[in-house]
């Protein structure tokens, strides 16, 4: 919400947003949708939107301003290329799956879920790698389940070695119509 995070999750937002303002009447098109979020990102109201909700919720603002009060994993371990080459696919539901295993997730209803463990990507489909480079950072509190969880994220990526170029997927498949109106 400060524009300081990678184009296409801003992208990715941004266009699911203005699904949503479309399907509440809010705007006339789509065109007009995305530049009232793009206006908002820019001149700080939706940053100050998040504030109210977090108010709001009894959550603390302050970690808005300064992300160092969130809760932070005792270990960062590292997930590295075995080769060089082009990230060609990466398969998010093992990622999901790792992320789980740290316990960013649950097993059963009674688990708990640690808010400081997951995995964070530092490469994706479409980028140029060396061998040993950072693929992605797992956040770590209880290590019984590291090596699955290390290995479930080392398989999630596939390096094409012929360093031929891959695009990365589109952000948005497919839409699904919810109003037949909208057809």
């Amino acid at each position: 919400l400060r524009g300081e995070g990678p184009d296409d999750l801003a992208s990715l937002c941004c266009e699911l947003g203005a699904e949503l303002l479309l399907f509440a009447g809010e705007v006339k098109d789509r065109s007009e949708a995305l530049d009232r979020l793009r206006d908002r990102l820019r001149d700080g109201s939706a940053l100050e939107k998040l504030r109210e909700l977090v108010l709001e919720q009894g959550g603390n603002v302050a970690t808005l301003d300064d992300p160092s009060l969130l809760p932070r994993a005792s270990r960062r371990v590292e997930a590295r290329a075995a080769a060089a080459g082009t990230v060609s696919a990466l398969n998010a539901l093992a990622i999901g799956r790792a992320a789980n295993v740290l316990g960013a997730g649950r097993q059963t209803a009674e688990d708990d879920i640690d808010p400081a463990v997951g995995v964070e990507l530092r490469a994706k489909i479409g980028d140029r790698v060396e061998e040993d480079q950072l693929l992605a950072l797992l956040h770590v509190n209880d290590e019984a389940h590291l090596d699955e969880a290390c290995s479930m994220v080392e398989s999630a990526y596939e390096i094409d070695e012929t360093g031929a170029a891959h695009e990365p997927p589109p952000l948005i498949v497919e839409r699904i119509l919810a109003r037949p109106s909208d057809r």
